[in-house]
């Protein structure tokens, strides 16, 4: 199963979220595929996430500033959710993944499940789940299924626009689990 799973820590020590690795997985393979790296420069950057190092994370075969400007969003985005400590140890982390519902060659489900935890993504590690679920289009109408996900206490539109625009971006990326199928005959080869 292909996944995206990001962390974030403290990096220099200075009670500041400053590095934000996000690690596409494809399968359960302890190693990941492709990487990303955002973070801050100098002490006078804490908190803004300037820096960046990206694999080829959209997929189109080519690492360029696309794939810099996507880190970076999903980054951000990351942080908005509080989903994160900045003490040791850093194990909390945000599982995202992608299917497709209806079949129809095109994810329509993304879900985020909230880990605390060491290793492989697994339910003992997980804490908390949001989903967003589109209809017809990534543009257009959506269902979000979510909690209290930024930690601010009521259920409310923020907690859904997070989830929403994180699943946009992370649609972006096209690390899906749809896999395209081939047309099949009830008839035998000739």
């Amino acid at each position: 199963m292909r996944y995206l799973k990001i962390t974030a820590q403290d990096d220099y020590d200075n009670d500041v979220i400053d590095a934000v690795y996000l690690e596409f997985f494809d399968g359960v393979n302890p190693k990941a595929v492709a990487e990303a790296l955002v973070m801050n420069t100098a002490e006078q950057d804490r908190g803004s996430l300037k820096w960046v190092l990206a694999d080829d994370i959209n997929g189109n075969g080519v690492n360029d500033e696309v794939d810099g400007d996507l880190a970076r969003s999903l980054a951000r985005r990351f942080l908005q959710f509080k989903w994160w400590k900045v003490d040791r140890p850093f194990d909390r982390y945000l599982e995202i993944y992608a299917e497709d519902l209806d079949l129809d060659g095109k994810p329509d489900l993304v879900r985020l499940r909230f880990h605390q935890g060491e290793g492989a993504p697994s339910d003992e590690t997980l804490v908390r789940a949001a989903a967003c679920v589109f209809l017809n289009d990534v543009a257009g109408r959506y269902v979000a299924i979510n909690e209290d996900v930024n930690g601010d206490s009521p259920i409310n539109a923020r907690d859904s626009a997070l989830v929403v625009d994180l699943c946009r971006d992370f649609l972006k990326c096209g690390w899906n689990n749809v896999r395209a199928t081939k047309p099949c005959s009830i008839l035998g080869s000739p």
